[in-house]
């Protein structure tokens, strides 16, 4: 398994719960096959440019531990998921 660090930005326009709900998907999709390091929240936040209408939005980052052929699984999850504003994955050392 290989280290991954996360950076998550979501719809600021989302209610708590459905926010809560967007996270829970992608960290039990990463327990599937890997593992959860951590997950920090740093809340809503000015975005550099406007991304589909939006100025801010609300940033989680989230390290993980998994299988490369996951990747695949969490990119789909993200283009997929219309409360997921961007996503960056990177693989850390």
């Amino acid at each position: 398994m290989r280290d991954y660090e996360a950076v998550i930005i979501l719809d600021p326009r989302l209610e708590e719960a459905s926010s809560k709900e967007a996270i829970e998907r992608f960290t039990k999709l990463v327990q599937a096959k890997g593992e959860v390091t951590k997950v920090d929240s740093w809340g809503r936040r000015r975005l550099a440019y406007e991304i589909n209408h939006l100025s801010e939005g609300f940033y989680l980052v989230a390290k993980f531990k998994a299988e490369p052929t996951l990747l695949e699984e969490l990119d789909r999850l993200f283009k997929i998921g219309e409360e997921y504003v961007r996503a960056k994955i990177v693989r850390i050392s």
